[in-house]
């Protein structure tokens, strides 16, 4: 139960943080409340990752980068809890391909 918690809440902010990746790459003013909203919710999460990523043209790569972290993270805290043994190779790359899975689901 507290797996899926994990993962819904995951699920949550990457849908949020590639929202506003694309409300930036369709240049919607910042006025609108949708825009506002993304930004409020993800700034926490996104202005640190800006300094790595930078903006390339219309593309805000800082918020790809932070869905990449968050579901890795995510998927990370639920090998932990599932696993209380301990982490292996095997399984921090099966956690990296279920984060590039989960960023395309979402």
């Amino acid at each position: 139960m507290l797996a899926k918690v994990i993962l819904l809440l995951a699920d949550v902010t990457a849908i949020v943080c590639l929202s506003r990746c694309l409300l930036q790459w369709a240049q919607l003013p910042f006025e609108h409340p949708l825009a506002q909203f993304c930004c409020q919710t993800t700034n926490w999460l996104v202005r640190p990752l800006r300094k790595a990523a930078p903006p390339l043209g219309r593309w805000d790569f800082a918020c790809v980068l932070a869905c990449i972290l968050v579901y890795y993270l995510a998927f990370t805290l639920v090998l932990i809890i599932a696993l209380p043994g301990g982490l292996g190779v095997k399984a921090m790359a099966a956690n990296l391909f279920f984060t590039l899975l989960s960023l395309f689901k979402a």
